[in-house]
């Protein structure tokens, strides 16, 4: 684990590039595989951004002794790379592409013109979009937190 010297001060930008080395990685980075097996590319042909998406590599070995006295030893390797879709969705997040919040603009709503169109009474009218403000604002103070 790398050592920081303090004050530690992380950009957004350094944020976002983590998680795109993470977003935009492709296993066939790591490994490529055929009908023969799987082929795991040496650490030291990988690139920072390649490194920075492996969660996590595992090998187990495996010995089988047969009666004859012959031993055989398999290798398995698990390589797991970092989530991509949670990297992905916090890019996402950070970009302002998702749309998860509603705005509401009720200034130019005439109470008199639409309880005239509905038959409502004027004071239910503006008792009702007062109460959306209130919740708009509600909800607005409590996603800021």
């Amino acid at each position: 684990m790398p050592r920081f010297d303090l004050p530690l001060e992380i950009q957004a930008d350094t944020v976002v590039i983590e998680l795109a080395r993470v977003g935009f990685s492709r296993m066939v980075d790591v490994a490529t595989w055929d009908q023969d097996g799987v082929y795991i590319h040496p650490s030291e042909t990988l690139d920072d951004d390649t490194h920075a998406t492996i969660k996590q590599i595992k090998v187990t070995k495996t010995t089988v002794y047969r009666k004859n006295g012959d031993k055989e030893v398999t290798e398995r390797f698990e390589i797991n790379l970092h989530d991509k879709l949670a990297a992905l969705d916090k890019i996402a997040r950070f970009l302002g592409i998702y749309n998860d919040s509603i705005r509401v603009d009720l200034t130019s709503v005439d109470p008199e013109a639409l309880a005239e169109e509905y038959g409502l009474p004027v004071d239910a009218v503006k008792a009702a979009i007062a109460e959306i403000e209130e919740m708009y604002a509600k909800n607005k103070r409590e996603n800021r937190r």
